[in-house]
């Protein structure tokens, strides 16, 4: 039997649309941070691996808990449980800063010392880990953050709205654009243009 566009589909194609750009967003960013990243040497490999180590507790705390929220938000919306809809949200909002916030402090406070103990090794020297480091402390600024909207991202997409994720995902691109390369001059000259990258994706 041939698959028939239902009024269902389109609905479908219409919500998944601005909900995978809105989703992507740190993907898009990562993507202008290295186009940009290319104008100094190693500065790539720099980036690359910090956002490694950075993904770690972004993956298990923030994709996990947005995984879990929306089904458990969307249940209760649809049987007219707003308030205890707001009370997951609430309740995940705790739980991932209850986890994130030692994990961005961690990465701020001996970034070096994490990068050294996992990648010095061989061709990856005293100073790759120093400029990693960096890199890693940057990003590690904006965790939280980003925990968040994998945390509140569910209490739109429940309610069937895409769009407002999205308006806010392009305002994020053109901040981080903005951002990456004002700083990514300001501290080209010393070596670090690189970290001012992973700051513009932080904020």
């Amino acid at each position: 039997m041939r698959p028939r566009m239902t009024p269902e589909m389109k609905k479908l194609f219409l919500l998944m649309g601005p909900g995978v750009l809105a989703a992507g967003i740190q993907q898009v960013n990562l993507l202008v941070g290295g186009i940009i990243a290319s104008f100094q040497e190693g500065a790539i490999s720099f980036i690359y691996v910090a956002d490694r180590v950075y993904q770690l507790p972004l993956g298990m705390i923030g994709i996990a808990l947005g995984v879990v929220l929306l089904p458990e938000v969307t249940r209760r919306l649809r049987s007219g449980q707003e308030k205890e809809a707001g009370d997951s949200i609430l309740r995940g909002l705790e739980f991932g800063m209850l986890l994130t916030i030692p994990a961005a402090g961690a990465m701020l406070v001996m970034p070096v010392e994490i990068i050294s103990a996992l990648f010095e090794r061989g061709k990856f020297d005293a100073e790759d880990s120093e400029r990693t480091g960096w890199a890693l402390a940057g990003f590690a600024l904006g965790l939280p953050g980003y925990v968040l909207i994998k945390v509140f991202q569910p209490a739109y997409f429940a309610r069937e709205d895409t769009m407002s994720p999205m308006i806010m995902a392009g305002v994020a691109v053109a901040v981080n654009i903005a951002f990456s390369v004002v700083l990514f001059r300001l501290m080209r000259s010393t070596g670090y243009g690189h970290v001012g990258i992973a700051i513009a994706t932080a904020i």
